[in-house]
């Protein structure tokens, strides 16, 4: 997924507006919070960036681990919490934990369409992007190399019958790229797409004309299929979530399991990472 051509034109860009990015999470520094108020879709340029980035294979090993180890710790306390459609509230906690280890990520939305054994179901499952007519997060995962899909939560969504929940993994975690091409319905829902028809509209001309910013994303950050026993999960990623408070920051709202982010951080999973060893 690097890109050397489309680092240095976002290290250029971000050197200009003063911005340090040598170490992850430049996001938080005063000069890129400047920048953010000025121009919000700023965050878009972070995840394309770290994307784009080339990274040596110490820096994947060590980031491999401290992923690992986050993703398992936040996908347990989501199974431990119990309620369903905690997307957003996961994937926000899990990437203010790996900023706060010094690990590059983002935390994107995404559309995801799940394609289901046979057995269980022979209709897919699709999370609009498009849907009450606004652009929703229809879903939250993380991005953080080397893992292109960290999903704390894919199977912890609300589905018509438990075997879709048991037939989904409860922490996917991908790091083998293979792209997915979007099609219409898998970002907008049939009514949605209805519409558009009456008007004359495609889906792309109405993305390119009305959200340029998500049509710019869907560019930039390719799709990208993850294969489970008998289907697949593909992902379709339309632009950046995330938590704007730091790790100690976060309030209650985003507990998961009764644990603060800050607690899930240092009793949980310093705790494996320091007994794994170097």
């Amino acid at each position: 997924m690097s890109n050397p051509i489309e680092e240095q034109r976002l290290a250029s860009q971000f050197s200009k507006l003063g911005v340090d990015i040598s170490v992850p999470g430049f996001q938080d520094s005063p000069a890129f919070l400047a920048e953010e108020a000025r121009r919000p879709e700023v965050m878009d340029d972070y995840a394309r960036f770290v994307e784009a980035r080339g990274y040596t294979e110490e820096e994947l090993a060590l980031a491999q681990r401290k992923v690992e180890v986050a993703a398992e710790v936040v996908a347990a306390a989501v199974h431990a919490d119990g309620r369903l459609g905690l997307c957003t509230v996961a994937s926000g906690v899990l990437s203010r934990i790996l900023d706060a280890m010094g690990v590059w990520n983002y935390c994107a939305k995404a559309s995801m369409a799940i394609t289901f054994p046979p057995s269980v179901s022979l209709e897919k499952r699709t999370f609009y992007t498009l849907d009450s007519g606004d652009t929703v997060a229809a879903h939250a995962v993380v991005v953080a190399p080397p893992f292109l899909i960290v999903d704390a939560t894919a199977s912890a969504q609300p589905f018509d019958d438990v075997a879709m929940s048991a037939a989904l993994p409860k922490l996917v975690l991908e790091k083998e790229f293979t792209p997915y091409q979007w099609a219409d319905d898998d970002l907008a829902a049939p009514h949605v797409l209805h519409a558009l028809s009456r008007q004359g509209v495609s889906l792309r001309s109405y993305l390119r004309s009305e959200l340029p910013e998500l049509f710019e994303n869907l560019k930039a950050l390719p799709g990208r299929r993850v294969a489970i026993p008998g289907g697949s999960l593909d992902y379709v990623v339309t632009g950046v979530a995330g938590l704007v408070e730091t790790l100690p920051e976060i309030p209650e709202a985003q507990y998961l399991a009764g644990m603060s982010p800050q607690q899930l951080y240092e009793e949980r999973v310093l705790p494996r990472l320091n007994a794994a060893g170097p």
